[in-house]
């Protein structure tokens, strides 16, 4: 097996530590160490950092600017946080600047191992205390016509589902044999009733309220 290239970020501490070592046992490979985001190289010329770009304990002060910095860069990079900070504010915040993956440094060894996995195959990984929050009946044809308290009609709610999923319009207009402008015109929509600024938000929200499950492969555990 292909080990999985990482760049580690982060101040020296037993967790950095800890965490470099979990990984050297289990199919990564560090290939570069820096101690904060923003100390990594931004030239395009210097190409791709790693799969992973793991980020422990990184100042909430500044993340989210050094997420959108990194991200618009290092296109094929996968961006995870392993965080001590479980705010809802902060969580939404990097998923917001486009963060890949956020892990609660409470995990397990092999709860960690299997969401960075997860995260290096494309899947999102949200923190397992939002996910395991009481999720929506994911039989969509058992959904009433509208959702209590949103308003949300039978196709917003398998829009909502698809936005949990991360998947982008394009996708959603195949899955649900639509057009993109229609699915455009759904999710304004339902942004405006969850009262959510973006899709990501909105997804949060969704998640955290039950209107719909979290993505079954991204269940950090």
């Amino acid at each position: 097996m292909t080990a999985i290239s990482v760049c580690i970020v982060g101040k020296e501490s037993v967790l950095k530590e800890g965490i470099k070592s979990l990984l050297a046992r289990n199919d990564f490979s560090i290939t570069a160490d820096y101690d904060g985001l923003a100390r990594i190289p931004l030239e395009k010329e210097a190409g791709q950092p790693a799969q992973l770009i793991l980020s422990i304990d990184e100042e909430a002060e500044s993340l989210s600017k050094n997420i959108l910095r990194l991200k618009s860069i290092y296109t094929q990079s996968r961006l995870v946080l392993v965080s001590g900070n479980s705010e809802t504010s902060v969580i939404m915040s990097a998923f917001d600047a486009g963060v890949d993956g956020l892990i609660l440094s409470d995990i397990s060894c092999d709860g960690l191992i299997g969401s960075l996995k997860l995260a290096a195959a494309g899947e999102k990984v949200y923190p397992a205390s939002m996910v395991m929050l009481p999720a929506a009946n994911g039989n969509i044809a058992g959904q009433p016509d509208k959702v209590e308290g949103y308003n949300l009609s039978r196709q917003e709610l398998k829009i909502v589902h698809c936005l949990a999923n991360g998947e982008p319009n394009k996708v959603i207009a195949h899955h649900l044999e639509i057009t993109e402008a229609t699915v455009k015109v759904h999710v304004r929509t339902i942004l405006r009733k969850l009262g959510a600024t973006n899709r990501t938000k909105a997804a949060i929200f969704a998640i955290s309220q039950g209107l719909a499950p979290a993505p079954k492969l991204a269940q950090a555990r």
